[in-house]
Formats: C-alpha cells, structure tokens, sequence
C-alpha cells in the first residue's frame, strides 16, 4: 500500500507521470499482439498506481504532452517492455537519486559516441525545457568525423563491455565517426555536467524488453510466455478476504446462502465466513486449474482452522518433489507450482482478525456442513457462461455471493486477449450471470466482485449496477484509460 500511496502522491502533486512510446518496427504479427496486449495489461494495472499517461509516437512529443499537462518528470517505457513489480522497486531507487535528471539504459558505442536505448528511462522535464527542448536524436549514417568532449565512465558494466553504471562529462576531445539513437540527449546532458545514471539491479530484474525490432532476438524474449500461462498452479494465499463489501444503502440485502469463488489459498472460505453461510448452505468452488481445485479440495479436507502459516508450508513441501540423484520424484520447485506466497503472512494476519469474531468455531463447526462442489471453469471460455451463470442462481431462502477476482485483468489472460476482447467476455459473462437474478425488475440479488479490464466498472456491487455501468466496447469514453493507446480508440463510424 506504501508504494502505491507514493506513486498517487507523485502524481497528484505533478511531479511524475507515465509515457508510453508507440514501436512500428516490430517484426513479427506474434510479437505486435505480445507487446500490444503487454501495454494494455500493464497501462491498467499501474492506472491504479499513476493515473495520468501519455502514448504517442515521437518521444519528444511525450515530453511535450506532460510538459502541457504540468508534470516535472516522466517514466517513459517503450512498446516491447515486460513489466514484472516495476512499480515496487521503482521508488526506492527514484528517492535515492532525486537530483538525476536522466536515469535509463546509457550504451558505450565507443567511435559512434553513447546512444540510450528506449526501452525504458525518466527524465526531468524541466531540465530538457531549459535546455532549449533538444531533440532525442535518431540514428545517424554516413556521419562526417565529429568532436565531442569523450564522456568520462564507470569501470563496471552491467553486462559486456559496453553498459556503464553511469556517465559523467569529460575534458578530452575525442574523434566519433557515428551516432545511435539518443545521441543528441547525452550530448545535452553531459553538456550541462549533468551525470547520466542507468538503474540499478532491482530495477532492471523488475522489468525485460523482447526487442522484436531485431528479428533475430525477439522470439528469444518471450520464453516467459509459456511458464506465466501455465495453469497447474494455485494460489497458496492472496489479499481477498471479502470484507468491506458494503452494497448501496438504499438496496434490501437478504441472508446470504450462496457463494461461488475461485480456488485460491483459503479465500473461499473467508467468503463463505464474512457472508455469514449457515448449515445447508451452498459453496460452489470453481477454476480453470483441475491442478488448483485439487490443492483447494485437499486443504478443506485437512487444515484444521489453526496456524495456517504452518500447514501452507508443510502443504507445499509435500507436493515438491525431492532430488533423488537421478530425477525430481514429483515437481521441482514450489515456486514453479505455487504463486502468493508472500501472501502467506497477510492470510495470518487476517486469520488472527476474524479469530476474534469466532472464525474457528464456525469453521469447526459449520463449515463442515456446507454443501461443498467443485467446478472446472475457464470463465474465458463464452460457450460455458451460462452454466457457471446458472450456478450462480440465488435460492428463495437469500442472496448470492460470486467472486470473479481479478481474472479478467490478470496478465495471464492478457498474453493471448486484447483488452477490447477481455472487456467484452467479461460484459457478456455479466449479463449471463443477470439472467439468473431473480429480483433484476427491481431489488439485486446476486452481489459481484470483478476486477474491471477497462475500470470502467468493477468492484464489489450488485449485478444490476454491473449491468448499468458497463456500456459496450464502442461507448466507452474516450478518456478512459482503456482506451489510451490507438489500437484501442474508437473508431469513428
């Protein structure tokens, strides 16, 4: 919560903001729809963090975008980018060097002078107006021999021999015979003594590049894609807990009878606790994974409602395989079958909390008499929305709780969907589950948590206010964030 309370305050007090740099050299169709899909995912998800973006073709064209918007600063990421807790690891090292006025990746092309690739760097806006608004600088050829004073450097690279930590102005005048891109920006900062840094380690682990301009490397780049997507994993803890869900005030609200929520650390049965679920009362536990659905039903079966830290751990070490000397007797890291991990402690926390209003009693002693089903469900998949919606149904006797997470703005599901197609499964997924609500005419019965792709709506709400504030793809206007990048615009009829 920290770091997403600093990034809103930079933002809001105008000194940061988020530019992302369109790339037309792409060589491939799988590596356009990869990067494309990338920035939609990732354009959303830092929205939560730093509201105010910019795309735009032309780098200087950016900065002059947030320069007309009052910012001091921008973080630029190029079409291509892979983001991975960028967001995290970002403001530590923003506040350790608050006087840089260019931090990105400085290159050491030795007689074609330093270029920097764009792939992701901030710079101080205010410094590039003072200093006269210098264009970036393209690549350059048949250059004329030129002197320039040679940069001073430091000994260590980040890898090779040609990525210094950082680069500092120097005295000697020094013959260069070309120039790469971003040429002209370190010619101007190294002109005003300003030092160029790259980031650091942390940074640079927090995010990746396909190159797919360069035909021979990016098919080399996205190797990732087949582990994140992999769907044998589960979710051995997370931050939902279902509380603070306070419906409009001005809808009648029924004993809860139904919940209905994916298999994810214990989440369900938090659901099933906050919602107030009585003996007989139904809990439908559905996923994609029949691997997640296996550890859910497995956990039900044997955790006890104590020291839940405890049994997470001896429950993962019992499905890792251990090195024998020849082979992996059954998997072979936990972290490659089990994601949330560092969520294991928010999960205790909560537990102690709810501890207090006598979780483990009712766990003991209601629980177990609840009627429990698990369902295989691939909510992306259109042609079995109307049974899962069906299983959502309310009972004469109360409401209906469906937890829908997060899955329809889940980077998984954004490497193979574009956001336009993830907004309109999750709308038509919407609409089926409004079918089956018996009072839609007037009062909801069926209260929703979906996380929106486009946040245009989303949250906790009853299906009527769902149905309400979702228009159609076309009808979303124009400054939503959703549709930012020109792929997603709205085309004019």
């Amino acid at each position: 919560m920290f770091k997403k309370d600093w990034w809103r305050n930079k933002t809001e007090s105008k000194e940061l903001c988020i530019g992302w740099l369109y790339n037309n050299s792409i060589k491939t169709d799988y590596l356009q729809h990869y990067s494309k899909a990338t920035l939609d995912f990732w354009s959303i998800e830092l929205s939560f963090f730093c509201n105010k973006q910019y795309a735009e073709e032309k780098i200087v064209d950016l900065f002059e975008k947030a320069i007309s918007n009052g910012f001091k600063k921008i973080v630029v990421f190029k079409q291509g980018i892979i983001l991975n807790e960028f967001e995290e690891q970002f403001p530590t090292f923003y506040e350790e060097n608050l006087d840089a006025k260019f931090i990105g990746h400085i290159l050491d092309k030795e007689d074609d002078y330093y270029s920097i690739h764009q792939q992701c760097f901030l710079i101080d806006l205010e410094w590039w107006e003072s200093a006269g608004k210098p264009e970036w600088g393209n690549d350059e050829d048949d250059v004329e021999p030129y002197q320039l004073p040679e940069p001073i450097r430091s000994e260590n690279n980040h890898h090779d021999g040609y990525t210094p930590h950082w680069v500092g102005p120097g005295s000697n005048l020094r013959t260069y015979t070309g120039k790469q891109t971003g040429w002209n920006i370190v010619k101007h900062l190294l002109r005003d003594n300003h030092k160029i840094i790259s980031w650091n380690e942390d940074v640079r682990l927090s995010k990746g590049y396909t190159y797919g301009e360069v035909k021979q490397d990016g098919f080399r780049n996205i190797h990732e894609t087949l582990t994140i997507t992999n769907p044998n994993v589960f979710f051995i803890a997370n931050t939902e807990n279902g509380r603070n869900v306070v419906p409009p005030k001005d809808t009648p609200v029924r004993k809860f009878t139904k919940v209905v929520a994916p298999a994810s650390g214990i989440s369900p049965i938090f659901f099933a606790f906050d919602k107030k679920l009585t003996a007989g009362d139904t809990l439908w536990i559905y996923d994609v994974s029949r691997y997640a659905l296996g550890c859910m039903q497995q956990i039900i079966e044997e955790w006890d409602g104590t020291d839940f830290k405890k049994f997470a751990n001896n429950f993962m070490d019992s499905r890792v395989g251990k090195w024998d000397g020849t082979e992996f007797k059954q998997y072979d890291s936990k972290f490659e079958y089990f994601k949330g991990i560092k969520q294991i402690e928010y999960t205790e926390q909560h537990l102690n909390e709810i501890y207090e209003e006598g979780f483990l009693e009712w766990y003991r002693t209601v629980f177990p008499k609840l009627n429990i089903n698990y369902y295989h469900q691939n909510l992306l998949n259109t042609h079995k929305h109307d049974k899962f919606a069906a299983k959502c149904r309310p009972n004469l006797k109360g409401s209906t709780y469906v937890h829908l997470s997060n899955i329809f703005h889940y980077e998984v599901t954004a490497k193979w969907y574009t956001l336009e197609e993830r907004y309109k499964i999750h709308r038509e997924l919407l609409h089926a589950i409004y079918k089956y609500d018996y009072n839609n005419d007037n009062n909801n019965d069926i209260l929703v948590y979906s996380t929106c792709p486009a946040r245009e709506a989303g949250g906790y709400n009853w299906i009527q206010h769902h149905i309400d504030r979702m228009p159609e793809w076309d009808k979303i206007a124009p400054w939503n964030i959703g549709k930012l990048f020109k792929w997603n615009k709205t085309k004019k009829k």
